[in-house]
């Protein structure tokens, strides 16, 4: 294939999300408006659902987005996910996800 083919990449989200669904975290943080970071939760896992994301830790959701339109990629580290998408009130949120 040349440098300027036109054949599609595969999604790269899915195979993310694959890993990612089937371990456990560590604990989950968010940046708040002054720039800090903020522990969302403990102890959890990421799901989805009838095409919802969701990051459930200590048994509450945390946090959940629109699974089609996030944006999923892997820490450089490979412990853990950063995921960024619109909640329920169209609000834009990223969340770092991180394993155990």
């Amino acid at each position: 294939m040349g440098l300027f083919s036109r054949r599609k990449k595969k999604n790269q989200n899915e195979e993310i999300l694959k890993i990612a669904q089937h371990r456990l975290l560590k604990y989950v943080t968010a940046r708040d408006e002054n720039g800090s970071e903020v522990v969302l939760g403990k102890g959890g896992r990421i799901n989805v659902k009838d095409g919802v994301l969701y990051v459930t830790c200590e048994g509450k959701d945390v946090f959940s987005c629109d699974a089609e339109t996030m944006e999923f990629g892997e820490l450089l580290s490979h412990e853990g996910v950063r995921i960024v998408g619109y909640d329920s009130d169209g609000n834009k949120k990223s969340v770092v996800c991180n394993f155990h």
